[in-house]
C-alpha cells in the first residue's frame, strides 16, 4: 500500500503572506505546498521557494505554473 502526499495552494496576497503560508502549512503538518507563480501580483513561485525553503525543515515545495521567457534555462534549471 503506498501512501499519498497531500498537498495544499500557498497562494496569497503578496510573498510575506505566501511565506507565512508555507510555515503555517508545514507546522500544521500538511506535507506539501504548491506555488504557480502570479505575475499579476508580480510573485515568482521559484523565488518564493528559495525564501520557504531556509524558514521551512520538511514540507516539500513544488511548482505547478513556471513562465519560462522571463528566465535563462541555466537558472531556471537551478
Amino acid at each position: 500500500m503506498s501512501v499519498g502526499v497531500i498537498g495544499v495552494s500557498a497562494q496569497g496576497r503578496d510573498a510575506p503572506a505566501m511565506l507565512a503560508r508555507i510555515e503555517l502549512l508545514e507546522k500544521n503538518g500538511i506535507s506539501a505546498a504548491w506555488l504557480a507563480t502570479n505575475i499579476a501580483v508580480g510573485v515568482d513561485a521559484l523565488s518564493i521557494f528559495a525564501a520557504a525553503a531556509v524558514r521551512t525543515e520538511h514540507i516539500l515545495l513544488g511548482t505547478s505554473i513556471i513562465p519560462t521567457w522571463p528566465r535563462h534555462p541555466i537558472v531556471t534549471a537551478q
